[in-house]
Parts: structure tokens; sequence; C-alpha cells
């Protein structure tokens, strides 16, 4: 790896999936995906499944969805049309990286940029979607809010201030866009994530009012099911 980001310190490029990949994931870190999760920006995931998985109690299946599946297989597909449109750029692989000041706060962009003549390193981040309604004109910065937290985590871990989002919407539209770093909101997901780890080392889950708050309790232990079952019945009689 030649590259050096002065606010980050390298960790490996790991095959996604292997036991290193997962070593320089776990434990009481706090990753650019789980920053959003953390700051209940995610509609996919809630606080309290990752609390459970980062207390050793996971509570979901944790094998890749078909639409992960589909983003890994056009990762580089996409990354070799963000690097035809921009020849004054040069894309390379890279891997986890973490904070020289948080050493908790860690990140795997999908690419780093720099420019071809010397100039300020960036951050490409690659996505797929089948839905293009949260995502605003090619050019703006408007790309869904979980994404955003993503891509606000990844600058502020690497200490850098700008980040491309090049994504395929559809399998032909193709898109991208502009984040810029942000203090306030670096600040507001640092200090969730500081929130949620001292949830994890003190054994209390996090306050979840997300919208998988149920589903996420009926895959724990058969009291808190019944528990929860038992609230909706009473619900339903009122």
């Amino acid at each position: 790896m030649s590259l050096h980001l002065p606010d980050a310190r390298f960790l490996g490029s790991h095959i996604p999936g292997t036991p290193e990949w997962a070593a320089v994931r776990s434990g009481l870190v706090v990753t650019a995906t789980e920053a959003p999760v953390i700051a209940g920006l995610s509609r996919w995931r809630s606080p309290l499944s990752l609390w459970h998985d980062k207390t050793g109690t996971p509570v979901e299946d944790a094998a890749p969805t078909a639409a992960m599946r589909r983003g890994i297989r056009l990762e580089p597909v996409i990354a070799a049309r963000f690097a035809e449109a921009h020849p004054e750029l040069v894309v390379h692989e890279t891997g986890t990286w973490a904070s020289r000041v948080r050493d908790w706060q860690r990140a795997t962009p999908d690419r780093i940029v720099t420019p071809a003549d010397g100039g300020p390193t960036a951050v490409l981040e690659i996505k797929t979607s089948s839905d293009s309604s949260e995502w605003g004109e090619t050019g703006t910065d408007r790309v869904p809010v979980a994404y955003r937290g993503q891509v606000i985590w990844q600058l502020d871990t690497l200490g850098l201030d700008v980040a491309h989002v090049a994504v395929l919407i559809g399998d032909q539209d193709y898109r991208e866009y502009t984040i810029t770093w942000d203090e306030d909101e670096a600040r507001y997901l640092r200090e969730r994530a500081a929130d949620f780890l001292d949830c994890v080392r003190a054994g209390t889950p996090p306050p979840d009012d997300h919208p998988s708050l149920y589903p996420t309790l009926r895959r724990l232990s058969g009291a808190v099911e019944g528990a929860v079952v038992g609230v909706e019945q009473e619900a339903e009689a009122a």
C-alpha cells in the first residue's frame, strides 16, 4: 500500500468474510457501515441488532443478501466507469484504516482517488440501487441519508475533506455525487458511536425506537418474544 494518510493508520487489505477481515472490524470498534446504524439513519438495521452483534449474541443472519452480492460483483465495473470519466484522477484499491486519534474509529472505503498531477486525496464510494427516489441529480450531494453518514464517517476517519459517490441505478443509470466533510455531522456521529460503545462495555442495550425493533426482539429469547407478543395483544385488545 503506497498511499499515506497523515490522520489514519492502514490496517491492511483483506478479502471480505475472511478471519483477517473480521478481526479489524470486530470488537469495540465502529466501522463506516455501522455508524449510520448507531445514529438511527439506516432503514435496514437497528442499533439494538448491532449491539447484540457486538456483545456476542447476534440475532440476524450475516449471510450476504442478493443485493449485497450484486453490489460486490458490480463494484469493479463502476470503479472502472468512474476512472474512465476522470482521467485526471488515479483510482487506488485500498483496505481498512483506523483514525490515529480514535483507534476504535474504522473505515474501509471502496477506493481512494488522487489527482494525477498532485492535489488533495479523496474517497470514492461505490453503490448500486434499484430505486432512484432517494438520489438527487447527478453532480449534487443528495444521496440517501445512511450513505451520507457512511461517507462522512469515512472522511472523518481518514482525515479527508471530499468524497465522490458513484452509483449505478437499475443497471443503466450511472450518476456521480460529491460530498464534503461536515464538522457538525462528524461530531454527531462520533458522539453517538462513543455512547454506543459505552453501552456495549456496560452490557446495557442502547435506547432503540428504530422501526425494526420488534423484528429484532422476535429473534431473541422466548421470554423476550413472549413479552413483545403480550404487549402487541394488549394493544390490539385496547
